[in-house]
């Protein structure tokens, strides 16, 4: 039996749940793909992925990283930051922002993650069945960022909710689905909601800007306004972009800034979840729901029973 025309949709949601298959035969059949419905090639080998992030001669990145045509166009540097920009413009914008994460900065954070990373984790466990997904996962990098740049822990359950949407999930998980008049390009684009949500984070971190601007303290927002070198539009742009990135975390002049902080948030949760969790732990495959996001692989529903791991008895 012959198998069936190989045709590649980001949106489609059984591509969405188990993409590899798709990606394997992208690779074997038509590593240079193209999709005249949505409107975009795609390179599918590691090797041309690598090369054409590293070439913003030949590749822009002018217009964003994203397909849906509310994300996608000249102006998405508005929200996406220098994610959407090309030399020189992103040269001297990211040699700006990078000053906030030097390395030093990072490794200084470590207390301050653990601090938060002990603390849902020990949530979760005392609770004994939680969603991994939206009550580990998602709060506590956004915990990190919003320490850093000093968004009061009252505000940050609305900083959850309106960043939601952009992976194409409510904060519930639910699905969101463009309808058909607002401009999107399917399941999995943004939707109107989504990009009010933005629009509201962005109003959010410009207040924050403001307040830096007056009355610095010690934190990421600080360092970007005292710099001089940024706009307060730039700044928001910066806070409020897509980090989602290809290839892990980018190669080339879009290498992920963040990568140091991503690498050291991930194994100061999982150090705190072996010593606080029992080995023998519980998914329900059920209530597993993935992302419906062209440009974010991953879950937003991950339902997990555990037990506390008992002191071990030495001597």
């Amino acid at each position: 039996m012959e198998p069936p025309s190989l045709a590649y949709d980001p949106y489609d949601p059984d591509v969405n749940a188990d993409p590899f298959p798709v990606y394997a035969r992208l690779r074997a059949e038509s590593p240079l793909y193209h999709n005249p419905e949505r409107g975009f090639w795609a390179l599918s080998r590691h090797a041309d992925v690598s090369a054409a992030l590293a070439d913003s001669a030949r590749y822009s990145s002018d217009h964003g990283p994203m397909l849906d045509r509310g994300a996608w166009g000249p102006g998405a540097r508005a929200y996406l930051s220098f994610v959407a920009m090309d030399p020189p413009d992103h040269t001297r914008m990211r040699a700006i922002v990078a000053r906030g994460f030097t390395a030093r900065r990072v490794a200084a954070l470590e207390p301050m993650i653990r601090d938060i990373a002990r603390g849902h984790v020990a949530r979760a466990v005392e609770k004994g069945s939680f969603d991994f997904a939206q009550e580990l996962s998602a709060r506590i990098p956004l915990d990190v960022i919003s320490e850093l740049m000093g968004v009061p822990p009252s505000d940050r359950a609305g900083v959850r909710r309106h960043s939601a949407p952009l992976t194409g999930r409510s904060e519930d998980g639910a699905r969101l689905t463009a309808r058909s008049g607002d401009g999107a390009r399917g399941p999995g684009a943004m939707t109107e909601e989504a990009v009010r949500d933005l629009l509201s984070l962005g109003g959010y971190y410009a207040s924050i800007v403001a307040e830096r601007r007056a009355a610095p303290r010690d934190d990421l927002v600080s360092v970007l306004v005292a710099d001089g070198g940024l706009s307060d539009e730039e700044i928001v742009a910066f806070l409020t972009r897509d980090t989602s990135r290809a290839i892990s975390f980018g190669a080339g002049r879009h290498h992920c800034l963040g990568a140091p902080l991503a690498r050291l948030e991930a194994r100061v949760t999982l150090e705190e979840l072996v010593r606080a969790v029992d080995p023998d732990y519980d998914v329900d495959p059920g209530g597993i729901a993935r992302t419906a996001h062209a440009n974010v692989q991953g879950m937003v529903r991950l339902p997990t029973r555990v037990k506390p791991r008992l002191p071990s008895a030495h001597g």
